[in-house]
Formats: structure tokens, sequence, C-alpha cells
């Protein structure tokens, strides 16, 4: 990005000296520029990138790193999968099952965030209709090239996920807002109007799910706190669990409902022994917040963006260890 940009202020530059009829100092940096082209090192992928794009929200890249496949947008993971099954790797994704056991009869679910594909795919697996609601085209073509993703005619709205709230008139099972990328937070969606919102399109029994990367515990796990809190002011009910140990980085999901949040169904009854090992252990992990922690986000006050300053960095660079990017 940053060579496009150089490369624009150059053409500038050599316009507005030929213009000025300074054939001297425009002809020179005509040729200090095919000097610097010849000389320097054209980029290259890092190791183990298979494709990589840019846009108005963000670099997109798929990497393989032996035999897992990593979905990053601006370096962080979006969807981690197993290249020889297509299994999801990412742990939250199969703690999300646990919705299975809370309505096994459900029939519905807006999702909204796709990634690559991992989550849709696995719900509509059991049945459900799932709509999609992305803001970024390049997804569902990087999803369906790499991860193996296949929408339903008609089930992928690419618009901004507040608009389709605010437009659409279905009721939904489930609702899952899953678009935390890790570089900049879309903070409009996780405001209590929104949540309101989303509680008017739950069914009397629905369950919406909110997956946030952040701490828990310290300074930076005001992010999460802020979140539960917003939640708080919609729904009576919110559960709260975490992937990972007290004190380290992972994904905070939040069940949030109407109504009383119960299992329906036993463990037991999941097919997938990994899915059973993942909801047994996420269970065995809650976590639990004061209703006075964080702030209430409103549209008129929203600092999530400013809370999850260092979420975004210690995510970014725990991600490039891992993949030895850096």
């Amino acid at each position: 990005m940053a060579w496009v940009l150089a490369a624009a202020l150059w053409v500038v530059a050599l316009v507005h000296f030929f213009l000025a009829r300074r054939f001297l100092i425009g002809s020179s940096i005509l040729l200090l520029g095919l000097l610097l082209t010849i000389l320097h090192p054209k980029p290259r992928f890092e190791e183990g990138v298979i494709y990589q794009t840019e846009s108005l929200y963000g670099q997109l890249k798929v990497v393989d790193v032996r035999d897992d496949r990593y979905l990053l947008l601006d370096g962080t993971p979006q969807t981690v999968i197993d290249k020889r099954t297509g299994t999801p790797l990412l742990k939250y994704t199969h703690y999300l099952k646990f919705l299975r056991l809370v309505n096994p009869e459900a029939e519905s679910m807006l999702l909204i965030g796709l990634g690559g594909g991992s989550i849709a795919s696995e719900f509509q697996g059991y049945g459900l209709e799932v709509d999609l609601v992305e803001i970024d085209r390049r997804m569902e073509e990087v999803a369906r090239r790499f991860f193996g993703f296949e929408a339903k005619p008609g089930s992928v709205h690419f618009e901004d996920g507040r608009y389709y709230l605010q437009h659409t008139h279905k009721k939904y099972d489930f609702v899952l807002l899953d678009v935390y990328s890790g570089d900049a937070i879309p903070f409009h969606l996780f405001t209590s109007e929104v949540m309101s919102s989303v509680k008017s399109l739950l069914k009397p029994d629905g369950v919406l799910t909110v997956n946030l990367v952040s701490f828990v515990t310290g300074p930076n796990s005001l992010a999460a706190k802020s979140v539960y809190r917003t939640l708080k002011r919609a729904f009576p009910f919110v559960d709260v669990f975490f992937t990972q140990g007290r004190d380290r980085l992972g994904n905070v999901l939040f069940f949030a409902s109407p109504d009383t949040i119960e299992q329906r169904m036993e463990l037991t009854e999941l097919e997938d022994r990994l899915d059973r090992i993942a909801v047994r252990e996420m269970l065995e992990r809650r976590v639990h917040f004061r209703d006075d922690e964080g702030v209430v986000l409103t549209d008129d006050y929203n600092p999530l963006e400013i809370l999850t300053l260092g979420i975004s960095r210690a995510w970014r660079e725990e991600t490039h260890a891992v993949l030895k990017t850096q």
C-alpha cells in the first residue's frame, strides 16, 4: 500500500515539473524512478501465502502452514481449518455447538460476518436456514475458493450488518455477531440500540451470540466487560464463556436471550467427539462479570474502538508468532 502511495506522489511530481517546463528536473525524476524500479527488489509474499488482496476493508491473506490453512484479515485469523479434513480449528467454533443443546429444533440463523464460512457450513449441515451478512464481497469468493464454503442461493447479503438488522422483517432462532477483525472493530454494531434491534428479530426463545476476542482480566478486559454490560441493558439473561486461561487472550462468547438459557439436549447427543470435548470445556469456563463493570455502549457514547487497541495489538503479535511471519 505504501508503494502505491509513493508511486502516485512520484507521478504527480513528474507531471508538475513537465507542465512547468522544468524539463531537466522532470527528466531527473523520471530517470530516478526508473532506476529505483530496477534496483528495488520486488515485494514477494511470505512463504506459505497462497492468496493476498487488499481493499478498503483490509488486507486478506490465505496462508498454508503445514496441514493448516489460515484466513487472515489485517494479520489476525478469521478462520483456520485442517486442509486434509476441512475441520475448523479455532476453538470457539466448536463452543458454538452449545446452541444445538439449547435449541435442537432450531430452524434459522442470522450470521453477521462470514469469514471462511466454517460456521455457516456447520449450521447449514444441521438443516438450518442460514442468512449471511458480509460487507466485504471478497470474503465469499475466498471462502468458496479456499475453504470449501458453498452458499445457498440468496443466502448471502453484501451490506453492512446494522443496515440489515434495521431493514429485515425475518425472525430467527439464533443470531450470531462475529465481526471482530482485530484491526478495526465495527463498533457501530456493539451498541445498546443494535442489541435492542437484534432482540426484536429473535423468536421468543431465540439466542443472540456475540464473539469477541479479548482478555477477561486486567485493563484490556474493559472491552469484554462493556459488551456484557451493554447486552444486559437489552437482555435479562446473558451467559459468558472464555476459550482460554484466565489471564490470556482468547475468544469471549456471550449468549444472550429474552428467556432463560437452558440445555434441552444432552451433551452426549452431539455427534462429533471434538464438539463434545469443546462444549464440556466451555461449560467449565464460565466468566462472571459484574453489572457495574465497563460502560454501556450507545450510539452517543461508544469508546469500544479505543478499548480494543491493546487487544488488537496483542492479537496480531500472537498470530505473527504462531505463523512466524514477522
